[in-house]
């Protein structure tokens, strides 16, 4: 099993997987690395470092020196059907064409019909379906089997990383690689989560930066849970170094560590990390090092367990079992500016739904 590891174009994170590639003091190699920038496409997420093409091609070349594999992320959910248009999809193949001659091997998408194009136009470039497509069930393995794009990886959904019995079936009759994310943020089996990669990816296509309505609706709705309740920090379906194994013996082919829009010392302390298969601080420094949670992953050592041997209902039932609201009594903290924080959410909520500025113009007129 391998590592595969996000890229903000920083040379720095090419050294370090020149480090962990080479040392016998690592567990787990980085066999591919991936990465975005502004395309037509768009991606799942919605900061795009500025960089020429010039600077990404060497970067994507000193990459594949090490022996590592490359792959682009174009995976917006939606191009709002315009792919189907005659016009468009000229336009579609020269960003495809454009994002080929940088040197990549592998494309990440979620919109099916972009995987057939590659398939057909090049064929030498491996497609990896992306978590957004929420790939969860037996069926959804199948389907893709028979339906296509041809696939040579597919990241499942994030909800069902500790739903063992699963995976093991996936595993074994799937005809591709089958790669779980590591350290998702969201609330697990979150309602809002397709909207938000489409408010995402929505946004990573336009040539602007993250607008404050939309970071605002994000925290509150999200946070606002998060910070009030602390087994759904638990419940979040992040996956610690230390139980890697687990999932090597089942047959996952990689792990995807999430954070290509994070400082380049963070993405290297999470990636070290997973590659050394253990980490003694504050579980949630993995995952989004900057949020005021603590998680004492030395107190973790046998989480797990409870979801391999018992298989709790976790989807049709959760909360029965009362696993995930003991052990975050025990490992999880907040900082002490949490109520301040909270009430401030709540504030910019209030602005951003009662306040006549921010609505359409028919509501205006209305109200008037």
């Amino acid at each position: 099993m391998y590592l595969s590891i996000p890229t903000n174009w920083d040379n720095r994170i090419v050294d370090k997987i020149r480090e962990i590639n080479s040392s016998s003091d690592y567990c787990y190699k980085v066999g591919s690395v991936y990465g975005a920038f502004l395309t037509k496409i768009g991606s799942g997420r919605f900061e795009t470092p500025n960089i020429s093409e010039e600077y990404a091609q060497e970067h994507i070349r000193k990459i594949k020196k090490l022996g590592v594999k490359f792959n682009f992320v174009a995976n917006s959910p939606s191009l709002g059907g315009k792919e189907h248009d005659v016009t468009y999809r000229e336009e579609l193949l020269g960003e495809i064409e454009r994002i080929v001659n940088l040197g990549v091997e592998m494309i990440t998408v979620s919109i099916p019909f972009l995987g057939e194009l590659i398939n057909y136009h090049f064929p030498h470039i491996e497609v990896k379906m992306s978590t957004m497509l929420d790939i969860r069930d037996i069926q959804h393995i199948n389907l893709i089997n028979q339906m296509g794009p041809k696939v040579a990886c597919i990241t499942l959904s994030r909800f069902i990383n500790r739903n063992f019995e699963l995976l093991k079936n996936m595993v074994d009759i799937a005809p591709f690689e089958l790669e779980l994310l590591a350290n998702s943020l969201c609330l697990h089996n979150c309602p809002y989560q397709m909207y938000h990669s489409d408010l995402v990816c929505w946004q990573a296509r336009k040539k602007r930066g993250w607008e404050e309505p939309f970071a605002d609706y994000r925290a509150v709705a999200c946070d606002r849970i998060r910070f009030t309740d602390k087994s759904q920090v638990i419940k979040s379906p992040w996956i610690r170094p230390e139980d890697l194994n687990e999932y090597e013996q089942i047959g996952i082919s990689s792990i995807k560590i999430a954070g290509r829009t994070f400082p380049t010392e963070w993405i290297i302390n999470i990636v070290e990390a997973y590659a050394r298969g253990s980490y003694s601080g504050n579980m949630w420094d993995l995952i989004l090092p900057f949020q005021d949670i603590y998680v004492d992953n030395r107190k973790l050592n046998n989480f797990l367990k409870h979801f391999k041997n018992n298989r709790p209902s976790c989807d049709s039932n959760c909360g029965k079992c009362r696993y995930c609201e003991k052990i975050a009594e025990d490992v999880v903290s907040y900082g002490d500016e949490t109520e301040e924080y909270l009430i401030d959410l709540e504030k910019r909520l209030d602005a951003r739904i009662n306040t006549v500025d921010t609505l359409p113009p028919y509501f205006k007129e209305s109200r008037v």
